[in-house]
């Protein structure tokens, strides 16, 4: 469990806290700012400002600006995964941001469609023109960006997928194919000798993440980003998925700060399980983790 009172330092002075504020999330939890689907986290750590995903467009910065953030002191950025709702507002960052590298996965790039209910195919994709950016640096593996912070997207593991994967499509080599996520990529952030995970949607389900980091020994003191259970499948319907999916997750000391696909109803039947373990966070909100 992260620890409750300030890490000291040799030399006897108290560390920078390590903050997390939610730029955008589907829903709002302070006045003056809007929610949109989608999601944008602004991390503060010891070392850096770092933001990860833009949300559906450029609300993230009207809220940032709302809130005292400073988007243009922002030294790395990192896209979760291709979809509109986290890819959208990118152009908008690097039109007040010019320093920033932007990590994007490379197949981020392929064409993403999500099926909508009357079958027509929705284009959710990101624009192919940002691969050639100067600020955008594209991510073929696993990658260490720093010492302290590295990406992670190669996921072998195939337990409990998300059921709301089965409306989500990509194009590669001109055919048209259900999204295998390899464009997706979590972000795992080591401060003072811990580690928190930020996932965008987590569609290669955040128990296969969680277990993809234990194989390497390395164990999660706290997660951020949604879980992908707001929509049950409509094809092979189980009610039981989210209760099993809190049963798994109660076996780690780990907190989850849970927000945008994850929903607030399934967050409800999370916490039935989980309790304490498991928060919801809005825009606005601040999680500071000392």
């Amino acid at each position: 469990m992260w620890k409750k009172a300030p890490l000291v330092s040799r030399g006897g002075k108290v560390e920078k806290e390590m903050k997390v504020t939610v730029l955008l999330e589907n829903d709002v939890a302070k006045e003056g700012l809007t929610s949109a689907h989608g999601l944008s986290l602004y991390i503060e750590s010891q070392e850096e400002k770092l933001l990860f995903d833009f949300g559906p467009d450029g609300t993230f910065l009207d809220n940032a600006k709302a809130l005292g953030i400073h988007v243009e002191e922002v030294t790395k950025a990192f896209l979760s995964h291709g979809h509109q709702d986290h890819s959208g507002g990118l152009g908008a960052f690097l039109s007040v941001n010019d320093h920033a590298k932007v990590y994007i996965q490379e197949e981020a790039f392929l064409p993403h469609f999500s099926k909508q209910e009357n079958g027509v195919l929705k284009d959710i994709g990101l624009p192919i023109a940002y691969k050639n950016h100067p600020q955008v640096e594209v991510v073929k593996e696993d990658l260490t960006v720093s010492p302290r912070l590295h990406l992670l997207s190669k996921i072998s593991l195939a337990e409990m997928m998300p059921p709301g994967n089965e409306t989500l499509y990509m194009e590669k080599d001109g055919e048209l194919l259900p999204d295998d996520f390899h464009h997706e990529q979590n972000l795992l952030l080591e401060e003072r000798g811990q580690y928190v995970l930020f996932t965008g949607c987590g569609h290669r389900g955040i128990l296969n993440v969680l277990e993809t980091l234990e194989e390497k020994k390395i164990e999660v003191a706290a997660v951020f980003g949604g879980f992908h259970v707001k929509k049950p499948s409509k094809i092979n319907r189980d009610d039981t998925y989210v209760p099993r999916l809190a049963e798994r997750l109660k076996e780690r000391d780990t907190l989850y700060y849970t927000c945008h696909c994850t929903g607030l109803k399934m967050y409800q039947r999370l916490q039935e399980t989980l309790r304490d373990q498991v928060v919801y966070t809005s825009t606005g909100e601040e999680i500071t983790l000392v």
